[in-house]
């Protein structure tokens, strides 16, 4: 069975290497094929692991005025384009420069919209922050 949720509910899967249009939830138009699925799998080989290792994961992020908010945390291909190639341009800043990598997160609570999806750089999965929390108060 196909991992990519997308792809098997149209019944054409990207690890076959088909080049059927495959209509998506949001109904845009994507062409899958193996010259695609070779480009996604360098990509994620190349983000650092702390950010590889929380994809599709719940956690929180931390806004710069200390507030902490609900996220998922998203891969590359999970995200609108807009976010995508701002994220991809962080990404080859990181592998040229070694500058800090931000995860790509949705935010949870938020409605649809550009507003839902964003870039963050401070941000723990649920687990760490419970620890964390728990560690710092264990009256709790």
């Amino acid at each position: 069975m196909c991992n990519y949720p997308d792809c098997s509910r149209s019944g054409v899967c990207r690890r076959h290497g088909t080049q059927k249009k495959v209509v998506l939830t949001n109904g845009a138009r994507h062409t899958h094929s193996e010259e695609n699925e070779k480009n996604d799998v360098d990509t994620i080989l190349q983000v650092p692991h702390y950010v590889s290792d929380n994809f599709r994961k719940v956690g929180f992020a931390k806004c710069p005025n200390g507030d902490l908010f609900p996220v998922l945390f998203l891969g590359p291909n999970e995200a609108p384009s807009s976010i995508r190639r701002e994220w991809q341009a962080r990404l080859n800043q990181h592998l040229r420069q070694g500058a800090r990598m931000a995860h790509l997160v949705a935010f949870y609570g938020r409605e649809s919209g550009i507003d839902k999806f964003g870039l963050v750089y401070d941000a723990y999965l649920y687990e760490e922050y419970l620890e964390k929390v728990f560690r710092a108060n264990p009256e709790r």
